[in-house]
Order: structure tokens, then sequence, then C-alpha cells
């Protein structure tokens, strides 16, 4: 994890839609930088290493960013807000920290089970 000193290595869950944008505000933030970007889509892939060129890693396997030790947070910005529990989970588990584009759970009766699953407060 960084420290305050130190440059928050970012990768980002998601490249289509909202997931560059995500990606150009946190290259522009000083001690920011995104290393790694993930999509199962190799097009959306393709065109953010195009227009994010610095980004290190372009993988279509989400969870290869978890085993990156140089990952010190995680932006999760897919299109399926279904997916969002799914993703995050792992990502809260190792301890990472999480931003979350879209609202973590869709459904109200879903709300509680989701966020005690991930051991958050509610």
């Amino acid at each position: 994890m960084a420290d305050q000193a130190s440059t928050l290595r970012v990768g980002v869950i998601g490249c289509g839609h909202c997931g560059p944008n995500h990606i150009r505000v946190f290259s522009q933030i000083e001690r920011s930088e995104v290393i790694a970007c993930a999509d199962t889509n190799p097009v959306n892939l393709e065109r953010v290493k195009r227009r994010f060129p610095r980004i290190a890693m372009a993988t279509t396997n989400y969870h290869v960013l978890l085993n990156n030790d140089n990952v010190d947070a995680v932006v999760i910005a897919t299109d399926k807000g279904h997916e969002h529990v799914s993703r995050c989970r792992p990502f809260v588990e190792a301890g990472l920290p999480v931003f979350v584009d879209k609202p973590l759970v869709d459904q109200a009766p879903d709300r509680n089970t989701h966020l005690a699953a991930l051991s958050l407060p509610f």
C-alpha cells in the first residue's frame, strides 16, 4: 500500500463507458497513476491502451490485478452493476481500497446480504 508521500498505483476494472474517464482523472491527480486495467472485451482494452499508453498492464482477467503487488487500490467501473459485488469482494478481502463507480447493490432487498458478505457496516 502506498504511503502519503508515494504514488497511489491504481487498477481499473471495466474499460467500456466509464472506465476511461476514471483512468483520465486518476492520471491527472498528482501522486496517482493507473498502472493496470481489465476488461472482458479486448476491443475496450485496445482502445484504452492507445489512449493511455503509460498503462503497464491490460488484461481480460480482473483477478490478475488482485495478484499484482504493485496495485494499491482498484476502481470498479464495469457496465454491469449486478457484477459489482462479485468484482469487489476479492479486493475487499485482500484489504485493498475499492472505489465502485455505480451503486454496489442494485436492489434494496439484497443490500444487507451483500454488504454483510463484504464485512462492510450498514
